[in-house]
């Protein structure tokens, strides 16, 4: 079993010194960055300052049903570290991260990729931290707050830009005007044949989807 320690002390006191490979989530933001918290299959170790409320903690994060979980005091020692993981603790749709470098090969890099049913935005991160320009369609609001939230995080946020929107009702993008078409989990019958006509033609433009 994997095990991931995530620090919720504030940023200020986690770039001062931290364990090393433990991910930054300050208490006064989990709420808004919950979407970056690791797969509910790990061990998960929570580190707290002293004041924190360690119930109040368990309580919320028990909600994700990790495979176990340890809320502890952090204890600061001579092995801190002030670099941060260069992984994240989330990762993005496995089909997704397995077949983007045969669209890369095959357009010869990246460009710009639409990411329909977006949600928080983890795959959208993912293709902008390879350098793409992301574009996410969804339709509720929190969720885009969430995703804007992860990209700031991340830096990535200059390449990641929503649309507020449900295509159930509007259709917002110019047909074969995206390199990439993304979507997983989204089933919306009526959208499919449009969907098929934002790829680029000719071979430029390339179509992932996934769904349960």
């Amino acid at each position: 079993m994997v095990n991931v320690v995530i620090d919720l002390r504030p940023k200020e006191c986690y770039t001062e010194g931290h364990l090393e490979g433990s991910y930054s989530f300050p208490w006064e933001n989990i709420k808004e960055e919950s979407c970056g918290l690791p797969p509910r299959d790990v061990d998960l170790t929570a580190l707290i300052e002293k004041e924190m409320d360690l119930h109040a903690v368990e309580t919320y994060l028990n909600r994700f049903c990790f495979a176990s979980l340890k809320v502890k005091v952090f204890e600061p020692n001579g092995n801190l570290v002030r670099e941060v993981p260069k992984t994240t603790c989330w990762s993005p749709n496995l089909f997704l991260s397995d077949s983007i470098p045969l669209v890369e090969s095959a357009i010869g890099g990246y460009s710009l990729a639409l990411d329909v049913g977006s949600g928080t935005g983890r795959d959208m991160v993912f293709l902008a931290s390879r350098g793409w320009n992301v574009i996410g369609i969804e339709n509720r609001r929190r969720l885009i707050d969430q995703g804007v939230a992860l990209s700031r995080k991340h830096g990535v946020s200059e390449r990641v830009h929503y649309l507020h929107c449900d295509l159930k009702d509007l259709y917002p993008v110019k047909n074969e005007s995206v390199d990439l078409l993304h979507v997983c989990r989204f089933l919306h019958r009526p959208s499919l044949q449009n969907l098929l006509k934002l790829p680029r033609k000719e071979g430029k433009g390339y179509l992932i989807y996934s769904h349960f």
